[in-house]
């Protein structure tokens, strides 16, 4: 896109007559990692690039935008998430600035604009998932919700000129008001998947320990039953001889 205008004759007539006596006084340098859009009578006519440049000077004005890479964070922010459950979400996205004259035309260095829009990117991503699909430990999952928020946020973003290079979930945890809860909930969670685990162990243990034996089937399954129930106890368990 771009926001160029031509200018007048009338304006290149001035220009010229009354900046060609003051030529010298149109030097001027643009920082590394800058652009400079520089505007006469108003109108956006050049974009200069780092370095030592010159412009007729009278009824013209520049502005450098620095073109590098900016990473900015956001503080943590209260979201509800899909399942409804209060979550903390701290986040940082990093941009640059590819188009001078749309970002000169749009934004003009307020910050806000694209602080806002990361801002309400995070919280309709955040609120289109749950807390476990966020906190998901395979990477796939993680580098498609980062994919999603970059892409989400850089349509939201073309018109300013800006390139959205890394858009990220640096923290995520329950609200104080049901953090104490959610923990409980986990570990109630990992304790039924545990006990689960040993009580399929112990059958296998016990139908190996079996199959090894001589004796009747009747004896055999009141041995695996008791082999089964002495490895799942919580408390010690106690042999008992018959005589």
């Amino acid at each position: 896109m771009t926001h160029r205008r031509a200018l007048t004759q009338i304006e290149e007539g001035l220009r010229l007559v009354l900046g060609v006596p003051f030529a010298p006084f149109g030097i001027f340098t643009v920082k590394p990692n800058h652009k400079a859009v520089v505007s006469y009578f108003g109108k956006i006519c050049d974009v200069k690039d780092e370095g030592l440049r010159y412009n007729l000077p009278f009824f013209w004005s520049g502005a450098e935008y620095f073109c590098g890479t900016v990473s900015k964070t956001l503080p943590s922010l209260d979201i509800v998430d899909k399942a409804g459950n209060p979550i903390i979400v701290a986040s940082m996205y990093n941009y640059r600035v590819s188009d001078p004259e749309a970002f000169h035309y749009t934004v003009k260095g307020d910050d806000d604009i694209i602080k806002n829009t990361a801002e309400s990117t995070l919280r309709y991503a955040c609120s289109s998932h749950t807390y476990d699909e966020l906190r998901n430990s395979d990477e796939d999952a993680r580098q498609a919700i980062v994919e999603n928020l970059i892409n989400t946020l850089q349509d939201k973003m073309d018109t300013y000129g800006i390139t959205i290079e890394d858009f990220r979930i640096t923290d995520l945890s329950y609200a104080p008001i049901i953090a104490q809860q959610m923990l409980m909930r986990q570990q109630a969670q990992a304790y039924s998947e545990a006990r689960a685990d040993i009580a399929k162990a112990s059958v296998d243990i016990a139908q190996d320990v079996v199959s090894e034996l001589e004796m009747s089937d009747k004896e055999k399954e009141r041995l695996t039953s008791n082999l089964v129930l002495s490895i799942v106890s919580q408390s010690g368990v106690t042999p008992t001889l018959k005589l």
